[in-house]
Parts: structure tokens; sequence; C-alpha cells
């Protein structure tokens, strides 16, 4: 607000310029595209203890998640007159009509995204926070009886919101919020009680000792502040030096022990000599004299046992991050066609209790070449193949066998919380899953016969978009169409069609087992024999030219007969060998994705995967509404107040605050009794000093 602060108590420029923040906001976290980094690359991406993935990342990370709140609370501080004066011109219908507009708003967030996961939360958090703060503040104060009540544990829980939000992380949460303080194990609710009682007591002793020593290290006065100041500077100077020396030397444990102990020596002996008016009083003298002996005799117990076990020394890993470098990965050209190439072999059975083990049995996909370091291919593990397609859209087009693929394909990217929906209705039609932790889209078009298949790659914006485009069809080709030649033609336009700017995968279908076939239709024009004609058909058509990976999913479904339930369709095992496929294949076209563990070791992570530009829009767009509507309450305040014909006094508002702070003359309005309790306010206050710390 430094910036032009002349125009800080104007009507309206004052508010253009919080518009221009939020656009500053927006396109630093929502749009993101690399501004971001260039605008904090002072922090650094190297990885450091406290920021594995480096110090950008570890800002982008945390302010990431309540990026727009300091700037909501903004418009509401400066909305604030108004919210007041709002409450006594809303009365009868408007009032009721906000109540119904948030309270409606307030459900809906709460079924949309308050039941989502914790990560998925995390996410919108930013976006969606100021529904359910703004909701409370409207029904808190929506007529004088409910405002009247005062509760004592909101007006100190207000007053402590930077301490509660920094013990979050030792006391309710430990382990930087890894792992729960566990005071009663076996006993959860009582662990809770417990742990809640101490979080809340400590956050309120937190406070007590910040604002003494605060007092106390930074006064009113000037010189005693700066001069503190610049004894704080050279303690901190003098800790880093002995830090650095200790860790150079390799130190022992008992050395680093004897070390701090020979420092708060000199400490108690700088203040003695620099500070009389410390030094001096009786008190200090008193625990001076007893922390004095006890140091040395402690010092001397330290000597001792250093020559006693001078080799005990901390662990290199404990005390600095390695990094290491990872070569560069090529590929050849070869290895495209590796990736249908391998066989399934079986593993021993592990079992602790065999002689008890009805049956035990597993076998694993291998691949025939993966040997060889110039074609990596090898299982991808989950994390990995969401982090290569972070922010990517995939769009799978074909018939049952890349349905069963495209599930496949989500339960790698993402096995916790992928479903598979089992409804019969539903497997002749389009599907979606958004794998939202990671931004990633993935689409089924449902297109069974190659005659479905060009209009929906040709027209669909769904694929003009995407970044990973998978096609199979020939099945119902072969069953319901019957004509090869009109197949080898489509595939022909096919091939004319697929899009450039997106990876594309051909996927051949299955092997069928034709006695299992359970129909005299498919008998008849569904054999292997048929199928098996279709499969050469579209590999010497220009399809296997023009697309990326061309997968021959023959060769998963060999010697696995066995598994098959109707002579077409297989186990889920067979399907998550050809999602593996398709992975590797996308993988060995982005070389840099293989090389991304080495760049985030060395350079630190990438940021981007938390900017959502959609919702960031839409908190843009719902604060240009609540800044020039001048309306605390989303807009729905104002909407139902010019329904009625009632609109917002800004000099009525703001009039009587101007003229008290000197900013320009008008006549004196008449006094109000303020409308919003006291402990809203403190809450208030107290909510925008945390937020502003977060953010």
């Amino acid at each position: 607000m430094a910036i032009y602060s002349e125009v800080n108590h104007t009507k309206w420029m004052v508010r253009v310029k919080l518009v221009v923040l939020a656009v500053v906001i927006y396109i630093l976290w929502d749009i993101n595209g690399g501004m971001f980094d260039i605008v904090f690359s002072f922090l650094g991406t190297t990885p450091c203890i406290g920021a594995g993935n480096g110090s950008v990342w570890e800002w982008y990370f945390r302010t990431s998640l309540d990026h727009w709140s300091a700037f909501l609370g903004m418009i509401f501080a400066l909305n604030f007159p108004l919210a007041e004066q709002f409450f006594t011109k809303a009365k009868g219908i408007p009032l009721v009509l906000t109540a119904i507009g948030l309270g409606t708003i307030s459900v809906w967030w709460f079924l949309e995204y308050y039941m989502k996961s914790k990560l998925e939360y995390n996410l919108t958090h930013s976006y969606s926070a100021i529904i359910p703060l703004t909701s409370y503040i409207f029904f808190r104060n929506i007529t004088p009886g409910i405002r009247s009540g005062v509760s004592g544990s909101l007006h100190d829980l207000g007053k402590t919101t930077l301490e509660t939000y920094l013990l979050q992380h030792h006391v309710w949460l430990t382990s930087n919020a890894k792992t729960l303080l566990n005071i009663t194990p076996g006993y959860p609710w009582i662990n809770f009680a417990l742990a809640t009682v101490l979080f809340f007591v400590l956050a309120k002793e937190l406070y007590r000792l910040t604002m003494t020593l605060r007092g106390m290290i930074m006064p009113d006065d000037r010189d005693i502040a700066l001069r503190n100041t610049v004894g704080m500077g050279v303690v901190l100077a003098i800790a880093f030096a002995a830090a650095w020396v200790l860790h150079t030397m390799q130190t022992s444990l008992i050395g680093i022990f004897v070390s701090c102990l020979l420092l708060s020596l000199v400490a108690v002996m700088v203040i003695i000599k620099l500070v009389p008016s410390t030094g001096d009083t009786p008190v200090f003298q008193s625990v001076a004299v007893k922390f004095v002996g006890v140091v040395t005799v402690l010092c001397v117990l330290g000597i001792v046992a250093q020559f006693l076990a001078p080799d005990l020394a901390p662990s290199p890993s404990s005390t600095a991050l390695t990094v290491q470098r990872q070569r560069p990965v090529t590929f050849e050209k070869s290895c495209f066609e590796s990736i249908s190439r391998g066989r399934w072999e079986k593993t021993p059975c592990i079992s602790s209790n065999q002689d008890r083990t009805a049956y035990c049995g597993t076998q694993r996909w291998v691949w025939t070449d993966s040997h060889s370091t110039s074609c990596p291919l090898a299982s991808i593990s989950s994390s990995t193949a969401a982090s290569m397609l972070r922010g990517k859209k995939i769009v799978f087009v074909g018939d049952s066998l890349t349905r069963l693929v495209y599930h496949a394909f989500n339960r790698l990217l993402d096995p916790e919380k992928y479903r598979k929906n089992y409804d019969s209705a539903l497997k002749h039609s389009d599907m979606q899953y958004k794998h939202t932790a990671n931004n990633i889209t993935v689409h089924f078009l449902w297109s069974p016969m190659m005659r479905d298949v060009i209009p929906r790659v040709m027209e669909n914006n769904t694929i003009l978009s995407a970044s990973y485009l998978v096609v199979g069809a020939a099945l119902w080709d072969a069953l319901h169409e019957r004509d090869l030649p009109l197949y080898a033609k489509h595939a022909q336009e096919l091939a004319a069609v697929l899009p450039k700017k997106a990876k594309v995968a051909w996927v051949q279908p299955t092997g069928v087992v034709d006695a299992l076939l359970n129909s005299p239709e498919k008998q008849k024009y569904m054999t292997e024999n048929i199928v098996e004609s279709y499969r050469d058909t579209m590999s010497k058509s220009l399809v296997k030219s023009r697309v990326d990976v061309f997968i021959d999913s023959r060769n998963v479904s060999l010697s696995r007969e066995e598994t098959s339930t109707d002579g077409v369709h297989y186990g889920e095992d067979i399907y998550a060998v050809i999602a593996q496929m398709l992975m590797n294949g996308y993988a060995l076209h982005y070389p840099e994705l293989m090389k991304k563990p080495a760049k985030k070791a060395i350079g630190g992570k990438p940021t981007g995967p938390m900017s959502l530009p959609g919702y960031g829009a839409a908190v843009l767009a719902l604060s240009v509404v609540m800044i020039f509507t001048m309306d605390s309450f989303l807009g729905v305040g104002f909407l139902s107040q010019a329904v009625c014909g009632r609109f917002p006094d800004w000099e009525a508002a703001y009039g009587p605050l101007l003229k008290k702070l000197g900013v320009r003359g008008i006549e004196e309005a008449e006094d109000s009794k303020s409308l919003i309790g006291n402990e809203e306010k403190e809450i208030a206050l107290g909510t925008l000093v945390h937020a502003a710390h977060k953010a």
C-alpha cells in the first residue's frame, strides 16, 4: 500500500490498486508460466536441509496454500465500514436474501470441497476458504441478539492465531507435519484431548513470552531497540561461525556439546562486562555463579568423555544433504519396437507357512531388451508416472480393450483413489477421470469401430488439446463390419487426421481364445485368425509409421489364456502391463522426463503443479465484484440490497473515519454504534495478521 499511498483514502483509486495487485497474484501463482521462478530466483533452487526440493519450491508450496488469503482480507478490511452499515440498511428482505444466498453457497462448498481428501482439498483451499469465513462473519452478526454475545474463548483465540498456526506443526503434529503427537498410545480420543489442551496452553504461553520479550528486546526507545538489534546480529554471527567451524572440523558430538557450554560461559562473561545494568544485579550474580559452576563440571566431564570415545561423530547423512548427479539418458530407435517384446515369468511363492497355503503363485512381465542401458524399459512407479504427466491431458479412443487399458492407466497414476465403475450401463459411454493432486485429466471416448474413431479424432476439442492420444479399434470391426478392405481404407484415413502436436499410441487387440467365445456370432466372425488379419492390416498401414508408440498387445496375452473370461477380455494384470508399455513409450519420446530426478536433486523441484488458472480466474472475478460493489459478502449482499432498491452509502460509512484521520474535511456524520461484536473484530484482526504471515 506504500506505492501511490496518496490514493489510499480515495473512493475508487485505492480499489484500482487492489485490482492490480490481484492481477499480479494471479500471474505469479495461478498462471505461473515461469514468472514465479524468475521473481523468487534469489531464494535458490539447490536442495538444502528443510527444503529438499529447493527454497523456491518450498516457498511456492507454502505460499500457494494461502496465496489469496491476505489479499481477500485486505478487501474485507477496506469494505469493513460498509459491512457495518450493511446490517443497518439491509433489514428485512435484503437480509433474508443474503442469508439464503450465503447459506446455499456454504452448503455447496461443504459438499463440493470440504469433503475432498486432504491433498485434493489443499489444492483448492486458497480459492474456496473465503466462502465459509465470509458466511461465518455474516451469520455471526445477522441480528443484534446474536452479535451481542461475547465469546471469551474466541476472543483469546483471536489474539493467538499466529502462535497456534506455528505450534500446530510441533504439538498437534510433529516431524514437520509428518507425524502425530502420541501421548497415550492406543487411546486416540484421550490423546487428541490431551494434545489439544497442551496445544492451546502452549500457544497462550508463547503469546505471553512473545509480548514480554518484545518489550525487553524491541522497546519503544529507538536507541535501545537499535542496540539490541545489533547485539542479536553479533550473537547470531558468532553462532553461525562456531557452527561452520565445528562442521568443517567434523567435530564429534561430545566436542559439539563442550563447545556449546564454553560459548554459554563466554556469553555470561560478556554480559557481566558490557551490560553492567544486568550483570551487577544480585539475582543475575547469584544465578551466574551457580550456572558457571555447573557448566564447568559438565565441560570437564565432556573432555574426559572425549578421550574415552574419540570416534563418536555424527552421521554424515544427518549433517549434510548429499546430491548425486545422474548420467544423461539416450535411447536407440529399436527401443520403441522392444516395448511390446517380453514374456511372463513365474516368480517363487514367498510364504512363511507353505504347508498351510492352499494357493500361492504369481507371475511378472519381463521385457526382453530391458537389460540394455540404451533401452531402459522398466516398471514405472505411480509417483513417477504422475510426475511425468503432471498438468497433461491424456485421451483414450476406442473399443472395450481400450477402455480396460484406460482403467489400468488410471490405476497406475492414482492407485489409492481410482476406482473402476462396474456399472454395465456406462461401459459404452464416454468417461473422464481427474487426478487432482497432479492436475492430470484422463478421458475415454467410446468409439468401438474405425469409422467411429475418425470423426472423434477430427472434430473433438478434447483431443486437440491432448498431450497423449491412445487409439485402438479392431474387434468390433471384425464382429460387425466384417469388411477388411474397408478397415484398411479407414486406417489410411485415420493416418491422415492424427494430431501432430500430441504423442499418439496405437494399441493392437490382445489374443482371442476361440474356445471361450460366448456367442455363435463371435465364434464365426471374431476368431483369432480373423482378428490377426486385422492386426496385420494395421501393421502394414500408414498408421504404424504415423504413430509414436505401437503396442502389440497380442504378446502380452500369450501364455495367459487361462485368465480370459470370455475369450476376448483378460484379467487386470494384462492391461496393467499395457499401461506400463504406454507409459514407457511416452517416456522414451521425452528423455528429459527421465532426467527429472537428477534435475530435482541439483536444481530443485519445478513449480507449477499447484497452479490452477481456472480457479484463480474465478477468485480474480470475485475479487473485482467485491471491490467495486464495496460488498464484503461475496457480492451477494450488494445484489440483495439492489433488488430492493437500496445501495451502499460511501459518504456515510467513510466520511467520519476520514475526518477523524484528518484526510479531508466533511460534515461530521451521525455517530452510530458499532454493529459487529468486539470479539469478531479481534478475530478479524488476528486472521488478517495470520493470513499475512502465511502469504
